[in-house]
């Protein structure tokens, strides 16, 4: 009876949502270690509802640090090419170029999932 629950669509569901919820709990905790300990104690207070222990001051820090992640963030999500050590917006590519590299990115995605899923056996 064992074997087949985790045979079954249900249980590689739940495995999937676990090993995604760990993934995102152990980059969580990463960041969070990665701060100063003044700042996560700002986190601490913050999440204990002692809002009379934080001041202004302290916020700063963490403020710097989560716009730091966000820009980060965006930076890397903003569709951009990179030639001649410098970085290009697409927007600012001519039309025909814009879509030669879309159409280049899409084939290495293609390609790239077809050799993931060959190595899983799909």
């Amino acid at each position: 009876m064992l074997a087949s629950f985790f045979s079954s669509i249900v249980a590689k569901w739940i495995l999937r949502r676990v090993l995604e919820i760990g993934g995102l709990a152990g980059s969580g905790l990463g960041w969070y270690m990665s701060l100063q300990p003044s700042t996560q104690a700002v986190i601490a207070n913050l999440l204990q509802h002692n809002w009379d222990k934080v001041s202004l001051a302290a916020l700063i820090p963490l403020a710097v640090s989560l716009g730091g992640y966000v820009w980060s963030f965006i930076s890397t999500t903003k569709p951009h090419v990179v030639a001649d050590g410098t970085i290009k917006p697409m927007k600012a590519l001519p039309k025909d170029t814009q879509k030669a590299v879309t159409d280049g990115v899409r084939a290495a995605k293609t390609t790239l999932a077809e050799k993931i899923a060959s190595i899983f056996g799909r």
